[in-house]
């Protein structure tokens, strides 16, 4: 099992404690909530930390980069994985200051994030809050999150507090096309499987195996039924090699 908590995002301000962030919010969750969040996240207690990062960026009192650099350098090196949570309730509400009336302050927050990736703090990925925000998508930030950010699948990340191994390969498997569409079926008890695409048999290496830009699709596996099917699309008079790969419930992946 994987145990996980959002809180507040705001351990300390600065001003409180050296160690704080830089923020002068009036609520800290070590001084009037009794969690010592940064404490969690240092022992291991917890898989995966959420902090509640609902602000914008460049809001004077807590601003959104501010605590998302804190919490990275925070979670770096001890295998927490850090997901933001992301205010998409706030889009759109009046009241709210007016990076919230623009359709791309969320955009711009997981740019900001996938740019301290890649700095070498990890930023695994959001949580959107909440599910009535995603779905009513004010002023279309939620589409344009989608097509800027979110175009293809991913697989999602494993957590080293998870004990468990990488299931065998997906095995029998069989590959049918019909002039677009292309149907691919395998047998084995993982969990569920990833779909990977090629433009030939000789792409595929090891390194382009890890290129995320080749996987097109993945999907469960349906309980009771020993063998599985999954359907795509390849443009008109284009070859294409497919790979599937098997993945555990604690998303390990098999070698091939």
């Amino acid at each position: 099992m994987k145990f996980g908590v959002s809180p507040f995002a705001i351990w300390r301000n600065v001003g409180t404690d050296p160690s704080g962030s830089d923020t002068q919010g009036g609520v800290e969750t070590y001084d009037d909530l009794y969690a010592d969040t940064r404490m969690w996240v240092r022992r291991g207690w917890i898989d995966d930390l959420a902090p509640q990062v609902y602000w914008n960026i460049g809001f004077e009192v807590a601003d959104y980069a501010n605590l998302t650099r804190w919490w990275s350098r925070v979670t770096k090196g001890t295998g927490v994985q850090l997901l933001i949570g992301q205010a998409v309730y706030k889009v759109g509400l009046a009241g709210q200051p007016e990076q919230w009336q623009q359709a791309d302050e969320l955009s711009k927050h997981v740019r900001f994030n996938r740019t301290r990736r890649s700095a070498g703090f990890p930023v695994h990925g959001d949580l959107w809050y909440a599910d009535t925000g995603v779905r009513a998508n004010e002023l279309g930030a939620i589409d344009l999150v989608t097509d800027r950010h979110y175009q293809r699948p991913a697989l999602q990340p494993v957590s080293r507090f998870v004990p468990g191994t990488a299931p065998a390969t997906a095995a029998a498997l069989r590959d049918k096309r019909h002039g677009s569409t292309v149907s691919l079926s395998c047998r084995g008890g993982a969990a569920a499987y990833a779909v990977y695409r090629f433009p030939s048999p000789r792409a595929i290496t090891p390194c382009s195996r890890r290129d995320a830009g080749h996987l097109v699709d993945t999907f469960r596996r349906t309980p009771g039924q020993p063998g599985q099917r999954w359907s795509g699309t390849v443009r008109p008079g284009r070859k294409a090699t497919y790979v599937v790969t098997a993945l555990s419930r604690a998303h390990r992946e098999s070698p091939d």
